[in-house]
């Protein structure tokens, strides 16, 4: 989701999320990967200033701040999303 592609209210929501999580001081892991093929393993990747930050996280493991901020993220009109293994896109 580009920020610059959203209306100025969801942009500074996605901002004040992305602030929320911490997203750019978590680690590039966050609990183990997933071991059951049906596991849900998902990848944030954020840029700033053009210094990229990816975290990736399973289901099990994702913290609530993430989870709330996945949630925001599907509400959102005009969002992609890509389904495939992380860091391929």
């Amino acid at each position: 989701m580009d920020s610059e592609s959203l209306a100025p209210h969801d942009a500074a929501t996605l901002q004040a999320r992305i602030e929320a999580a911490d997203l750019f001081n978590l680690p590039a892991r966050i609990g183990p990967p997933p071991t059951q093929s049906n596991a849900v393993d998902y990848e944030f990747t954020v840029e700033d200033d053009g210094s990229p930050h990816a975290v990736a996280v399973g289901d099990e493991a994702m913290p609530a701040p993430l989870r709330e901020l996945l949630s925001w993220l599907r509400s959102v009109p005009g969002r992609e999303e890509y389904a495939g293994p992380p860091g391929e896109q």
